[in-house]
């Protein structure tokens, strides 16, 4: 756990900070001073990530989520911050079913192309680990050749794809 009480996984300078609802709340606001005193970063460049799913709407209804159901927060959405800096957000799109879960990230546009996205699916892969998740899937505009880059880095494998959307799944046996 980190320091604000909310639950926290890291590797050397990254943090992946499980969302809250006053992490909710101060974002829905616009209070980016809140959001980063309550993420104990010193900095937010860009919030949210442009060209990102993560906008009001997502966090409305993560908070709703949550609210309904506090025990759900480790399958929702984390903040992620290296060093002393909000780059971006990541997380799992709701509880494994079936053993599968489905992630999804966004990076800000200042912290892209630095190895954060697959530093970020690689914890996000360690983390459905921990929990017995057999299958991670993550779906990727088919014009967005970065994400996809680092999905396939990671071992993910196009499993459909039409002209709009690619889904990738990644198998988590013990050995992978």
């Amino acid at each position: 756990m980190d320091i604000t009480g909310h639950e926290s996984n890291s590797t050397e300078n990254m943090r992946l900070v499980m969302g809250s609802l006053a992490i909710f709340d101060a974002e829905l606001s616009g209070d980016l001073e809140l959001l980063a005193r309550l993420l104990e970063v010193a900095d937010i460049k860009e919030w949210p990530p442009i060209d990102s799913e993560h906008d009001a709407d997502a966090v409305g209804f993560f908070r709703q989520t949550l609210e309904g159901d506090p025990s759900i927060a480790p399958w929702l959405v984390y903040y992620v911050c290296v060093n002393d800096v909000l780059v971006g957000s990541a997380g799992f799109m709701g509880p494994p079913e079936d053993g599968t879960a489905e992630i999804g990230y966004s990076i800000c546009m200042h912290s892209r192309r630095k190895g954060i996205a697959t530093a970020t699916v690689a914890l996000l892969m360690q983390m459905a680990k921990r929990e017995n998740v057999r299958t991670l899937v993550a779906s990727v505009g088919s014009n967005n050749a970065e994400s996809i880059g680092v999905l396939q880095k990671a071992g993910f494998a196009v499993s459909e794809a039409d002209d709009e959307q690619i889904l990738f799944t990644r198998d988590l046996a013990p050995d992978s």
